[in-house]
């Protein structure tokens, strides 16, 4: 191998490594691989043809050639992570850890932040922190003993005086308990949809315990938590119940 490559294989291998590091400094993974590759390359390779080529294209444009690779591994890792409303799980079992203010009202922007008929927003929230509290509305439900455990609940509830559209509090609210479910998810938390509306006899236990007006209708509680345990993503997805232009 004659000086000049050996120079130039030299010069290579030092930019693989700057690159790594720049790669480590900046947490940009993509450019660590090319830098580790480049300078592996540079090191170990003695094809001074192949090798040029690559080196020039990791030299001309390495930050290019990094967000190519990069919209390769984030494919690849959406893949394997999913989103927070593909890996939402109910969750009925929480630590003792209280869940900061600041989340709780990240929660509630992100329940009021749901679609509503002709943009109504006919609901009101309350927040429950009382320990005595949450074990007495997990006696108004069979399915509503994680209440015993979690932290705090959101109790999504509907004022009719606000419901124009008649009928479509049941959609609108449905839509905020989702959003509460989803927004839990990506702060960490466990969470899980307890039902009250439209099973009556929940509806007035619930009434009767807060107190509220009559144009206040309780349409459900989500139980919230830092999770004590885990559950694995579930693929739901059915082929079979997807139509189009028709049954």
């Amino acid at each position: 191998m004659s000086l000049t490559s050996l120079i130039f294989l030299t010069f290579l291998g030092l930019v693989g490594i700057i690159y790594f590091f720049i790669g480590i400094i900046r947490k940009d993974y993509p450019l660590l691989i090319c830098g580790l590759f480049l300078g592996v390359y540079a090191f170990l390779v003695k094809d001074i043809v192949w090798l040029s080529v690559l080196g020039l294209l990791f030299l001309i444009s390495p930050f290019a050639m990094s967000r190519i690779l990069s919209k390769f591994l984030v494919n690849k890792t959406k893949e394997k992570i999913m989103d927070p409303i593909l890996l939402r799980r109910s969750i009925r079992k929480y630590t003792s850890q209280s869940v900061p203010a600041e989340i709780i009202e990240y929660l509630l922007e992100a329940a009021q932040s749901a679609p509503s008929a002709g943009n109504e927003s006919p609901w009101h929230f309350i927040v429950i922190n009382s320990k005595s509290l949450l074990v007495k509305i997990s006696e108004i439900s069979p399915f509503a003993s994680a209440l015993k455990e979690a932290p705090v609940a959101v109790a999504v509830c509907c004022d009719l005086n606000l419901d124009e559209r008649k009928g479509f509090w049941v959609q609108d609210c449905s839509a905020a308990t989702e959003n509460l479910l989803i927004g839990a998810k990506t702060k960490g938390l466990g969470s899980v949809w307890l039902g009250v509306y439209p099973r009556q006899e929940r509806v007035d236990a619930f009434k009767k315990l807060f107190w509220l007006p009559e144009n206040i209708v309780p349409f459900s509680v989500v139980a919230l938590g830092y999770p004590a345990e885990e559950k694995p993503y579930l693929k739901r997805y059915n082929a079979q119940r997807i139509h189009y232009n028709g049954w």
